[in-house]
C-alpha cells in the first residue's frame, strides 16, 4: 500500500505572496483586471486558510489554489500595470499642456524642469517594461505637474482679476474724462 505524503506548498505560497504584493502595490492597477484580482484573492485566501489550519489532506488543493492565485495575480500585473501607466501618461500630458498654456514652464522654471526630467526617466522605465518603478515615478510626476499647474493657475487667475480691475478703473476714468469734456463743451 502506497501512502502519499503531501507537504506544505511553501514554494507556491511564497510565489503567490510575492505576486500578490506586486499586484497590490498600486491600487489602481487592480481596477484594470478586477475579476482576475478577485479570483486571485479568493484562491489565495482559501489556500492560506488550509495551510494555517494545518489540513494536510487538503494541501494538494491549497497548492492548486495558490497556482491559480499566482496565475491571476500575474494577469493583473501583465495587463493592469501597462494600462495604468498609459492612463497616467495621458493624464500627465493633459496637465503639462494645461500648464504650458499658462506658461508654467516660465513661472516655475526650476520645478517644471525637475518634473519634466523625472517624467522622461519614468517614461523610459515604462518603455523598458519596468512598470513597478516607472509607475511610482509617474505618480510622483503627476503630483508635481498638478501642483505646478495649480500654483501657476492661481497666480494667473489673480493677475487676470487685477488686469480686469485696472480695465474697469481705466474705463471709469475715461468715462469721467468724457463727462468733463462734455461739460466743457456745454459751457461754451
Amino acid at each position: 500500500m502506497l501512502v502519499s505524503c503531501a507537504s506544505v506548498p511553501t514554494k507556491e505560497f511564497n510565489d503567490a505572496t510575492a505576486l500578490r504584493e506586486r499586484a497590490s502595490r498600486y491600487e489602481q492597477v487592480r481596477t484594470y483586471e478586477s475579476e482576475s484580482f478577485q479570483r486571485a484573492e479568493e484562491n489565495y485566501t482559501k489556500a492560506d486558510e488550509i495551510i494555517k489550519a494545518n489540513k494536510k489532506k487538503e494541501w494538494p488543493d491549497a497548492k492548486t489554489s495558490l497556482l491559480t492565485a499566482s496565475e491571476n495575480y500575474q494577469k493583473v500585473i501583465d495587463n493592469g500595470m501597462p494600462a495604468y501607466a498609459a492612463d497616467l501618461k495621458t493624464d500627465i500630458d493633459k496637465t503639462v499642456k494645461d500648464a504650458d498654456d499658462i506658461k508654467a514652464q516660465v513661472a516655475l522654471e526650476q520645478r517644471y524642469k525637475e518634473a519634466a526630467a523625472l517624467y522622461e526617466e519614468a517614461s523610459a522605465m515604462v518603455s523598458a517594461s519596468d512598470y513597478e518603478n516607472g509607475i511610482g515615478k509617474l505618480e510622483d510626476v503627476k503630483a508635481k505637474f498638478e501642483a505646478i499647474y495649480t500654483e501657476v493657475k492661481m497666480k494667473y487667475d489673480e493677475s487676470l482679476k487685477s488686469v480686469e480691475a485696472v480695465r474697469q478703473r481705466l474705463k471709469k476714468l475715461e468715462d469721467m474724462a468724457n463727462e468733463i469734456d462734455n461739460m466743457k463743451g456745454a459751457k461754451k
